[in-house]
């Protein structure tokens, strides 16, 4: 199974091009949707704000295991891949 989205752990800046992962004025550990505000993907449709402690845990806690780590490169990192198996040990 393979889990692709926007990586949680990194602010947007002018420098990489890349959209804020969380509202800047919240900070990384809020959770929740939100917009930018702007013209944007974002500021039209909106996107939900989770940490990575979150989406590990979701994993792990639906009896998952984390097989691989995958961030595409880049000078700031806008993917997470994560690569999971069923435990059928449990």
């Amino acid at each position: 199974m393979l889990i692709s989205l926007l990586h949680p752990c990194f602010p947007g800046s002018e420098e990489t091009d890349a959209l804020p992962s969380w509202p800047p004025d919240r900070g990384y550990s809020w959770e929740g949707w939100w917009t930018t505000g702007s013209d944007g993907v974002r500021g039209h449709v909106g996107a939900w704000h989770r940490t990575l402690a979150t989406y590990l845990n979701a994993i792990l806690g639906a009896g998952l295991q984390l097989r691989e780590v995958i961030e595409p490169p880049a000078p700031t990192p806008r993917q997470l891949i994560l690569r999971c198996a069923r435990d059928d040990s449990a």
